[in-house]
């Protein structure tokens, strides 16, 4: 159930994020930059990262179908080589760390 200090915090979220979403509608950034410092004394500091990943991937959801009649194919399929660019650099990281010699 919800206590009047929740549905404050509530508020302040919602007022703050829609606030947000305009200034990062009109000027295509901002958004990550304005959501943190009211979300970390609620929510903490670890639950913000992916609370902050999932609205960027809802925002460039909503770009990708408000314009996706302007989308340049070719362009597009090779923003797609980023996640094998990504797997490439994750395989790095199972190579055993080396010692350094001394």
């Amino acid at each position: 159930m919800l206590d009047g200090g929740n549905l404050v915090q509530y508020a302040i979220v919602a007022a703050v994020s829609f606030a947000a979403s305009v200034i990062g509608g009109v000027s295509g950034y901002g958004t990550g930059l304005l959501l943190p410092p009211i979300l970390i004394p609620i929510i903490g500091p670890q639950a913000v990262v992916p609370v902050i990943g999932l609205s960027a991937v809802l925002t460039n959801l909503g770009r990708f179908v408000a314009y996706r009649t302007n989308i340049d194919r070719r362009k597009a399929l090779m923003v797609l080589a980023l996640p094998l660019t990504l797997v490439g650099a994750y395989a790095y990281t199972w190579y055993p760390a080396r010692r350094s010699r001394r």
